[in-house]
């Protein structure tokens, strides 16, 4: 009896026992994909604040814009209505697309306001809160920070506040007043701004709960993860006044499907381990029952049979273990692109040349078509200039690709050094082109400017010892300036400057217009 409860010990240990000592690697393995999983909802979490954040820097840039310009400063210090003409309030709803653009003076009295219809219920509400908070509001004016966000208790929701100075050309002059733009943070505007990155958002007055498992703070909103279930996960972005206080809490629900996949693979790899455990046990206890039974001579041949038992189990381990890996690995694929995927749709919508720090294409496309309404609206000229690196496939040929791009870097911060107003937008166009928009600038100024740019790249000296002309990397620009009429488009005056820049890059290191214009 002895020796058969020896037995029946070691073949319940062989068999059994590997069951339940299989949950360490079931759990090390869950616990690894649940801190990946948490890392992705993480970044997750971060490209959501990033589009508020993208929301409100977009609401600055027009803010600033006109908060530089003369005519700003002359409506806010001499009350020129002229300045606000019939069908503005459109373009600024319709085009921008902000709720109301207000004008107030330096002691926050009301020169102009303009509110979209769905703004209506908050007229009276925006201004005072915005007087409310001027101490703050003045700090963000002259500071770098691009908006903020003051809660209204009256109306019960939240603003997203762009402010910008207006300030004059002299810069000994202070500043006249303050022009603001921006969105009430309704259900409608966050329907709208989430859900083209497929985000569904719910937003309540409530804290942060207790049990998230990820929190990051920033200047405007604090960002959590909290796993709810093994199914369910959620995001949730609270939005801070500038004093700190939380004044709403947007929720985004996420279906774990990832972690769902891992936990229903684990599973099944416990279950066909139990269950090749299980016939293991019972093979083994015939084996057991016929040793005990049988004469000596067939305890020998089964024992024989039971060694030949230790490759079979060794193969199902190769068998079935890599399988379980890929499955795993397949599904950290797909939570990886998920994660690549909205990464990309946050950096296409960045406005800036990576080699060169100025503005890309797509951004100058954007900021070509509002100045070109505005000085079809006003009546005023816009210049656009086209400056192009002379024989640069040879200065990349003799140099290297490497210093190619140094070169053009270099060139973008001697031409916008070259620019001395606020207002005037500096573009990477292609390769080795740069494009140039000067608001409120005539033929002659544009000009002008271009002989700065000219004389500027000249006095840099850049070594450029294959140059066809001259043993220094020149440019040669193609200018033109004109007064948009209701029947032009912004396509005619591209095409006049790129005539010009092929007339001027027949001779190189020159600046050529049309004064057809």
């Amino acid at each position: 009896m002895r020796l058969k409860a020896i037995i029946a010990a070691v073949i319940v240990s062989v068999t059994i026992m590997p069951v339940f000592f299989m949950f360490i690697p079931l759990r090390m393995v869950y616990s690894v994909s649940e801190k990946t999983e948490l890392q992705n909802y993480a970044g997750t979490a971060d490209i959501l604040t990033g589009i508020i954040e993208q929301k409100g820097a977009y609401y600055h840039s027009f803010t600033a814009d006109w908060g530089s310009r003369d005519e700003t400063y002359r409506f806010i210090m001499q009350g020129n209505d002229a300045f606000m003409k019939d069908g503005l309030n459109d373009f600024i709803f319709d085009q921008i697309g902000t709720q109301f653009m207000i004008f107030l003076g330096r002691d926050y009295t009301e020169y102009y306001s303009a509110y979209a219809d769905e703004c209506a219920p908050y007229v009276e509400e925006l201004v005072r809160v915005i007087r409310k908070n001027k101490s703050y509001i003045e700090k963000l004016a002259f500071s770098k920070r691009k908006f903020m966000i003051l809660g209204m208790p009256s109306a019960g929701t939240p603003v997203l506040l762009s402010v910008s100075p207006v300030k004059p050309a002299n810069p000994d002059k202070p500043a006249g007043g303050f022009i603001f733009m921006g969105h009430v943070i309704d259900q409608r505007f966050l329907t709208e701004i989430y859900s083209g990155y497929g985000f569904e958002t719910g937003s309540s007055r409530i804290s942060l709960s207790a049990s998230s498992a990820y929190v990051k703070e920033s200047v405007n909103s604090i960002i959590s993860v909290e796993l709810l279930s093994r199914d369910a996960a959620k995001i949730s972005l609270t939005l801070k006044e500038l004093n700190g206080k939380s004044v709403l809490s947007l929720f985004f629900p996420i279906k774990r499907e990832s972690n769902m996949s891992i936990m229903h693979t684990l599973h099944l790899s416990y279950l066909i381990f139990s269950s090749f455990s299980l016939l293991m046990f019972i093979f083994s206890a015939f084996i057991f029952r016929k040793i005990i039974i049988e004469p000596s001579e067939t305890l020998a041949v089964y024992s024989a049979k039971s060694a030949e038992g230790k490759p079979l189990l060794k193969g199902i381990n190769q068998r079935f273990y890599p399988v379980e890996m890929r499955l795993i690995a397949e599904s950290m694929k797909k939570i990886a692109e998920k994660n690549d995927k909205m990464e990309k749709n946050l950096l296409e919508i960045s406005n800036t040349d990576k080699l060169t720090g100025i503005a890309n294409r797509r951004f100058f496309d954007e900021i070509f078509l509002y100045e070109w309404n505005f000085a079809k609206r006003i009546k005023r000229p816009l210049g656009l200039l086209i400056v192009d690196l002379d024989d640069f496939k040879l200065y990349n040929d003799d140099y290297g690709y490497s210093a190619g791009d140094k070169c053009i870097a270099h060139m973008a911060d001697i031409i916008k050094s070259s620019l001395k107003r606020n207002t005037d937008i500096i573009a990477r166009y292609g390769g080795e082109e740069f494009i140039i928009l000067l608001p409120d600038t005539d033929l002659a100024g544009s000009a002008k400017i271009a002989e700065d740019i000219l004389t500027e790249v000249r006095s840099a000296a850049v070594p450029h010892s294959i140059s066809f002309k001259e043993k220094i990397m020149t440019v040669s620009i193609g200018l033109c300036s004109m007064i948009p009429e209701n029947t032009d488009t912004k396509e005619k005056l591209l095409l006049e400057a790129d005539k010009a820049l092929y007339e001027a890059k027949k001779n190189k290191n020159c600046a050529f217009s049309f004064n057809t214009l």
